[in-house]
This record gives structure tokens, sequence and C-alpha cells, in this order.
């Protein structure tokens, strides 16, 4: 026996709950004057993170053509070379049985300092 069961039957509150909806629905103010405080309430929240991400994703692809094109303009003649350089170690290391543990060592600490940037980056735009 539960004391606090309702003694009226199911259909009765469920017609006051719709008559309460549609009252209140008909006779609610469409909007309530409050001198601008909502508008400058929305004016000084941060911006969505959908747009946080799309401007974190602009600067840093525009910082990578920027890099690359300011690379290849002071490198000139010579980036052509260092590049045919590199294709070539990169395919000597490819032909190797096992990489040498040097060559391993400086591929690992690139991927170590590119991940600690990228956390910086992360945590910098959390706190900005």
């Amino acid at each position: 026996m539960n004391p606090l069961a309702n003694p009226e039957p199911e259909d009765s509150t469920a017609a006051e709950d719709r008559r309460l909806r549609a009252l209140l629905r008909d006779h609610a103010p469409d909007y309530i004057a409050d001198a601008g405080f909502t508008a400058g309430v929305l004016g000084r929240l941060p911006a969505s993170r959908q747009v946080r991400n799309r401007r974190r994703l602009w600067l840093l692809g525009g910082a990578v053509v920027l890099g690359a094109a300011a690379a290849a303009a002071l490198a000139g003649p010579g980036l052509v070379e260092q590049v045919s350089i590199a294709g070539c170690w990169l395919r000597d290391c490819w032909q190797r049985p096992v990489p040498y543990i040097g060559d391993m060592a400086s591929l690992g600490s690139l991927v170590v300092g590119l991940a600690a940037a990228a956390l910086g980056w992360q945590s910098y735009a959390r706190e900005g």
C-alpha cells in the first residue's frame, strides 16, 4: 500500500496538464523587455568551440603555408638539392634491414617535440 499514490485517475491529471500548457502558451508574452540585458550577456560570452576550433585550424594551416613559402623563398635552388638528399636518405633507411639507433632516436625526438608543441598549443588555446 503506497500512501503517496495519486487517488485521481490518470486521465484527469493528463487533461489538467494539457489545459495548463495551453493556457500558459496562449497567454505567455513573446519577449520580456530587459533593457538590453540579454543582448549584453550574449555579447560577452566566449566564442563557441566550433568557432575556436575553426580559427585554430585556419591559423595552423596559414602558418604551415607561410612557413613553407618562406623556406622555399629563402632556400631557392638549394631546396631542391636538400629535398633530393632527404629522399635518398629515406630510401636508404627503407632499404636497410634495421635502421640505426641514431636515426630512430632522431625521429623519436622529432615526434616527441611535435607532441609537446601540440599539447602546449592545446593548453594555450584553453586558457585564451
